[in-house]
């Protein structure tokens, strides 16, 4: 019974495929958070991470919120560093920028970021909830940033 379970268990293992993107096609982007110590005392500051999936060339900045304005400022200034625009912007599910999680990938844009990726013509993509495997450049670049 034990072998039996066990080859059964093998059987539903998740199949991870090696993600290969072409220059240019991927960004991966996230909010991480730093202590920065400011006159007034140390205060906790999120940074949005932008990260290109073929070269995993970074972008960071500083940012005072998270709520849309910054998110938008901070992709216009990301996409003015990096001299381009992505074809694809893969995110987590804030809600800054996706108002509602839907099944599967289906998710309904805040109005503000929707008009942003029309202008760009970027295509907006979302991670599965709880699988931070999908967009590992910048999980990783958030977690470098944090340890610092």
């Amino acid at each position: 019974m034990r072998r039996y379970l066990q080859q059964r268990r093998l059987d539903r293992r998740e199949t991870f495929i090696p993600l290969d993107h072409p220059p240019g096609h991927r960004c991966e982007a996230d909010f991480g958070h730093i202590h920065v110590d400011l006159p007034d005392g140390r205060r906790l500051v999120p940074v949005l991470i932008v990260t290109w999936s073929d070269s995993n060339a970074p972008f960071a900045l500083a940012m005072p919120t998270e709520r849309t304005e910054a998110v938008l400022h901070g992709l216009c200034e990301a996409f003015t560093f990096f001299g381009a625009v992505p074809k694809e912007l893969w995110w987590d599910n804030p809600t800054t920028v996706a108002i509602h999680v839907r099944r599967g990938r289906d998710r309904t844009l805040h109005p503000r970021y929707a008009a942003l990726a029309s202008h760009d013509s970027l295509a907006p993509k979302f991670c599965l909830p709880a699988t931070p495997w999908e967009k590992p450049r910048v999980e990783n670049r958030v977690k470098d940033l944090e340890r610092m």
